[in-house]
């Protein structure tokens, strides 16, 4: 009938000894009593009969850590699950809470916000953020990278109710020779624009999306899908290093 928690563990040990090893986990507040998950080499459909009001996702490879809290995840979206990322659903999301970090010390911030912080002299990085009611969202990576003007730009965009501020630091912490160095930044948009996209220069010339995404097999069974959760992990680390 379905309505009951669900919990998904993925864990990856030599032999007797779990205390270094590395995990995925998910827990679903409630799985669906009908589920049709159709997915294809770019695009991921989720069809439910009922919405989920919570999903928490947790994962770690060595120092890299990744944390996915999601607040009314709707029954029904798409995801393009190719070199782009985007995520599309009729219904808003309630809030979406993530931090992929492989600090020491990780931290983050309140309220809706993007934070980033590096430091390449200890080779660490931790990007943390939050945003509410949104139905779209996604990152498309350039035309061709390293190009001059809009084909060398990737583009991340979303779209939300636009009714709450937004704040968002970049702090560069690295050790320059030059203090021109590096790029700290700190922006408040109050509010958040209903319908934003940004774009960056992406990656030098003839490079792939920066966005090392999982892929699903599904002709792999159980398999396929620890190795999708594995790949999380991979991601986290192409995030960090963007």
């Amino acid at each position: 009938t379905g309505g009951q928690p669900l919990r998904v563990l993925f864990l990856e040990h030599q032999g007797a000894n779990v205390t270094s090893s590395e995990f995925q986990s998910i827990y679903i507040s409630e799985h669906p009593s009908s589920l049709d998950i159709d997915v294809s080499l770019t695009e991921l459909t989720f069809v439910a009969d009922r919405d989920i009001s919570e999903v928490i996702y947790i994962g770690k490879e060595g120092n890299q850590r990744q944390a996915l809290v999601i607040d009314f995840l709707p029954g029904n979206f798409t995801m393009a699950v190719d070199n782009d990322v985007t995520w599309v659903s009729q219904t808003p999301i309630g809030s979406v809470s993530l931090m992929i970090s492989n600090a020491s010390n990780p931290m983050t911030m309140d309220g809706d916000h993007f934070l980033f912080i590096q430091d390449q002299n200890a080779g660490e990085a931790t990007l943390s953020t939050r945003i509410h009611g949104i139905t779209e969202m996604g990152y498309r990576g350039a035309e061709t990278p390293g190009a001059p003007g809009v084909d060398g730009r990737g583009e991340g965009f979303l779209k939300g109710p636009g009714d709450e501020p937004f704040h968002a630091v970049i702090l560069d912490q690295t050790n320059y020779e030059s203090p021109a160095d590096g790029l700290t930044a700190h922006i408040l948009l109050d509010p958040l624009p209903a319908d934003l996209a940004i774009q960056v220069p992406q990656g030098g010339e003839n490079e792939t999306s920066p966005l090392d995404v999982p892929e699903f097999q599904t002709d792999e069974g159980l398999a396929g899908i620890a190795f999708f959760l594995a790949g999380f992990t991979d991601f986290g680390q192409s995030v960090n290093s963007m």
